[in-house]
């Protein structure tokens, strides 16, 4: 510090007698400018040091502002000699009396003094903070690494998906009225049989019911009296290998609508998921619900579908494969969208990343990530970037 004070001396020495620097009244207006300013600085850092501002230091232990308000202390008190040794080559000049250097010689070392105290100040507030970056990452190293389970990354189909409902209808239906005094023998109609094409139903005294396609048979109940419900019996045989669905899709989606379009569909009644795919499209759209009416055709796995039922249904569209993440590892930040991405199994870097399509629990990645790229996907809140980490199993 001292070293300093002596080099700054002769510097600012240098630079008055070479002429460089020249102290007119402009110069001496911006110095008293300045230390007026840096004064009134000073008295609000000390009591705001009061109310623990920088722990106590005031602006000078507020981070980067500390070190910037000591610098500007010691560009001043170093430019503050200038005025001392044009005061001093004034007073030589106009001839003072000898008992006027004293006063100058006063004034040169209260400015001498001042400069070394703003550069004790600068330099003990940098070695603080080299101690305190030392210290903290003494620590860092010293902190067990945070067990996490990360995933590498790879390509996964995604889609988008239209969610409606339709209504099952059995792809060929049959019924017939049976007058029962004409009935000679019958399969069992209240039993929902499957019967085969061209087999034997029921045996008239007149004539013979030939099943005309494969299905299940039933009866549809007639209420007594209708129709002459008691004295008859209607036998349905329905078409059940694969249902249609009468779907109604919002006008919305009509370039979006196409033969071929893969179908998903799900009922309430048991928890399995049936494929098909869109059939035909209506080529009107309905002005009361602005809606158009489409209908799809699905493969009905042991035939728990029946017509009449209401389906959920998801019209799949846009499908393509690409990269994908849990949800559970994408971390909203404001605008940003980041994930910590694992560098060689050790520490994680905090990537911004570019999200599209969410399916199953998985987000398309369009940027910021490529296929292989390991990502954390247990334990995102319990690490920061850089920190270092431990891969567990799970």
């Amino acid at each position: 510090t001292i070293m300093s004070t002596i080099v700054a001396f002769g510097t600012m020495l240098f630079l008055f007698r070479s002429g460089i620097i020249k102290v007119d009244a402009k110069f001496t207006r911006m110095m008293m400018v300045a230390m007026i300013s840096y004064l009134v600085i000073a008295v609000i850092s000390i009591i705001t040091s009061f109310m623990g501002v920088g722990n106590g230091w005031g602006f000078y232990g507020v981070g980067g502002i500390g070190i910037l308000l000591a610098l500007f202390g010691v560009g001043l008190a170093t430019f503050s000699l200038m005025l001392d040794f044009q005061a001093i080559r004034s007073a030589i000049t106009m001839n003072l009396p000898e008992k006027e250097s004293w006063r100058l010689a006063f004034g040169l070392t209260v400015t001498l003094v001042w400069l070394y105290l703003e550069m004790l100040r600068l330099f003990a507030i940098i070695a603080g903070r080299m101690i305190l970056n030392n210290v903290i990452q003494k620590k860092i190293n010293e902190t067990k690494p945070t067990e996490v389970v990360a995933q590498e990354i790879k390509k996964t189909e995604f889609y988008e998906k239209i969610e409606t409902f339709g209504t099952a209808l059995a792809n060929q239906s049959f019924s017939i009225r049976i007058k029962k005094s004409e009935l000679i023998s019958s399969l069992e109609f209240d039993k929902n049989l499957m019967v085969q094409k061209n087999q034997l139903i029921a045996q008239l005294k007149n004539e013979k019911i030939i099943a005309p396609f494969s299905g299940r048979l039933g009866i549809r109940e007639i209420t007594p009296g209708i129709l002459g419900g008691e004295d008859s019996i209607i036998a349905t045989l329905d078409d059940i290998e694969n249902i249609k669905l009468d779907i109604k899709v919002p006008e919305s989606y009509s370039n979006i609508l196409k033969r071929n379009l893969k179908i998903k569909a799900t009922s309430e009644s048991f928890n399995e998921t049936f494929f098909g795919n869109l059939d035909v499209i209506s080529s009107r759209v309905d002005p009361t619900t602005r809606s158009i009416l489409v209908q799809a055709k699905i493969k009905n796995n042991n035939y728990k579908i029946i017509p009449g039922m209401l389906i959920n249904i998801e019209i799949i569209f846009n499908e393509k494969e690409s990269i994908g993440v849990p949800e559970e590892s994408i971390i909203q930040q404001g605008t940003r969208t980041v994930v910590y991405k694992v560098i060689e199994d050790k520490t994680v870097s905090l990537t911004e990343v570019k999200t599209g399509i969410r399916n199953f629990g998985k987000v398309e990645i369009l940027s910021g990530l490529s296929a292989g790229d390991k990502i954390v996907t247990e334990g995102v809140s319990k690490i920061r970037d850089k920190a270092q980490i431990k891969l567990i199993n799970k």
